[in-house]
């Protein structure tokens, strides 16, 4: 047996309720996103300049994860995350 104490709601009431609420939250999302987010489904920058932080405006660098793929029917939808937005450089894209 180990040394760890589960934490139930009845032994940690000395908490503020809003650090409750935090908690419980915490672990259902993490339950929700290790039931159906996979590691090969997060999607990570390019080298290319066109995902930018929104608390920044600064582009997210290479190989830091903006997103996951989520299967939606027939296609494939990129969502992605809440501090992240995409700005395609449409001047690049048009030159190729």
């Amino acid at each position: 047996m180990n040394n760890l104490t589960k934490i139930t709601p009845s032994n940690h009431d000395w908490l503020p309720k809003e650090k409750k609420n935090t908690d419980s939250l915490f672990k259902q999302k993490k339950e929700l996103m290790s039931l159906y987010l996979s590691s090969s489904e997060i999607l990570c920058a390019t080298d290319e300049e066109e995902f930018y932080y929104k608390a920044n405006d600064q582009p997210v660098s290479e190989g830091d994860p903006i997103g996951v793929d989520i299967e939606n029917e027939e296609l494939v939808e990129l969502v992605l995350f809440s501090n992240v937005y995409w700005k395609p450089n449409y001047e690049r894209l048009r030159a190729k």
